[in-house]
């Protein structure tokens, strides 16, 4: 192989390294900018009836405002407005309640306990009510 080759080979191979590298911290900016956004979202949904079940982060090291928080997961329910995953509502319609499990982070899931349970439960009066319809019947219990 001549001098010349040698040169063109390591050129390309340093080109290719570079590329990688920049792909990788991409990844990782666009992941760690996530996962401290402060901006809850929707990781995992289950239906039981007409309760939904979510697991949501908070993408925060910490929740200042329990009940400002639980207020805008709730608003975001209502507005399918999560990031990560949308409810179905096209076959069993909008929930009569909701109970949710927050985590921290997503790595936390399974790893550490919960940061909270909130749960939204319409008043026991024989009435049916949907989280879209009659969000203000509501109660938020925080644990």
């Amino acid at each position: 192989m001549t001098k010349r080759n040698k040169v063109k080979i390591c050129i390309v191979m340093t080109a290719a390294v570079c590329i990688v590298a920049l792909i990788l911290l991409q990844t990782l900016y666009k992941y760690r900018k996530n996962d401290e956004s402060g901006i809850p979202d929707a990781v995992s949904s289950s239906y039981d009836g007409r309760e939904c079940r979510l697991i949501v982060t908070a993408n925060s090291s910490e929740i200042e405002d329990r009940e400002q928080f639980a207020r805008e997961v709730f608003r975001m329910c209502r507005e399918n407005s999560f990031r990560t995953i949308k409810l179905s509502t096209d076959i069993q319609g909008w929930p009569e309640r909701l109970d949710i499990t927050v985590y921290f982070h997503r790595r936390d899931i399974g790893e550490k306990e919960s940061a909270m349970r909130i749960r939204f439960v319409p008043p026991d009066d024989g009435e049916t009510y949907d989280i879209k319809s009659n969000p203000g019947a509501y109660e938020i219990l925080i644990e």
